[in-house]
């Protein structure tokens, strides 16, 4: 079996490393929306888990615009578990702090049973960024599931 296959100027196993290489440099962009169009797409690939690997490694990446399109792939991928979706702001939200507010205010109107089980956590955090993001969502809470009918 020929895992290793020549490409033009480089070694690649499997075209997954010039993939990650294509991925990287689309990634690594200023534009807020290309990162997170690019985040969407890549959710949408139903492949067997490479992306996912690539997705981790890029979480931990030196290069802001890169680790945004992660943290976006994650929101989009794993739309039916909330709970993970939190745990990966939470991971992120030193290194990414737009994008992470940005997704725990969608997560606020769109899973906010989940929000009110979580941020109160975030809320007693010596990290002065998890208490600040965990209050801004409680003002939509309210307005969807008020406490008196």
């Amino acid at each position: 079996m020929n895992w290793w296959k020549k490409s033009p100027g480089f070694w690649i196993k499997d075209n997954a490393s010039l993939a990650e290489k294509r991925i990287l440099e689309l990634a690594n962009t200023p534009n807020y929306f290309v990162r997170e169009e690019l985040g969407k797409r890549l959710a949408a690939y139903e492949g067997n888990g490479l992306l996912d690997e690539i997705c981790s490694r890029m979480l931990e990446h030196r290069l802001y615009g890169i680790r945004a399109t992660a943290l976006f792939y994650y929101y989009f991928k794993r739309q039916d578990d909330p709970i993970v979706i939190v745990k990966t702001i939470e991971k992120a939200i030193e290194s990414t702090p737009w994008e992470a507010e940005t997704l725990c205010f969608e997560m606020w109107k769109r899973q906010s049973e989940v929000m009110k089980e979580e941020m109160p956590i975030w809320a007693k955090s010596d990290n002065e960024k998890k208490r600040a993001i965990s209050m801004h969502g409680w003002k939509i809470s309210p307005a969807k599931t008020p406490l008196i009918s």
